[in-house]
């Protein structure tokens, strides 16, 4: 298994990082704690030949100019919230309004948006990316602290495991 890492912008003073994964037979993933997105998956066809089988873009900036959600975890939740907002235990939540006055996947500045803390951990037969976020009481208006965890697992038998909590 191999590990590289390499810096590919700045956001707010913090630094944003390329991590690649490698296993044994030449497969890779690519990932970025920005938005914990998947920019790459270099993966073998029938013949053994690899290519790259994400559809995304080629650096970061383009990510943060577009809203595609390409390859990008989204939340804190998924699809629109009619009107921005939203009724719980009798209390109407005013959430930020990205998509014709409807909240969409997160809000303005969702998970798809954020710097994650990432970490490598290395076994015998599988290397992994954990990506680590605390979304704040308030944060694009929806109430609570929360907080999210992502893995992508690499196997030398040519698995990508994806986990979330």
């Amino acid at each position: 298994m191999k590990i590289s890492e390499s810096v590919v912008g700045m956001l707010d003073g913090e630094t944003l990082v390329a991590h690649t994964i490698e296993n044994a037979t030449g497969m890779q993933v690519t990932a970025t704690n920005y938005g914990c997105t998947i920019t790459k998956i270099i993966a073998p066809d029938r013949k053994g030949n690899l290519e790259n089988v994400v559809l995304g873009f080629d650096s970061v900036e383009e990510y943060q100019a577009n809203s595609a959600y390409f390859g990008s975890v989204i939340g804190r939740h998924a699809g629109r919230i009619a009107g921005g907002r939203f009724e719980l235990d009798g209390r109407t939540y005013e959430l930020a309004q990205n998509n014709n006055g409807n909240h969409l996947h997160g809000g303005l500045k969702g998970f798809d948006r954020t710097v994650w803390d990432v970490e490598v951990v290395q076994e015998k037969d599988s290397v992994s990316l954990c990506y680590h976020y605390e979304s704040k009481d308030g944060e694009e208006g929806y109430p609570g602290n929360v907080r999210v965890s992502v893995t992508y697992t690499l196997t030398n038998a040519n698995e990508i495991l994806l986990r979330y909590e």
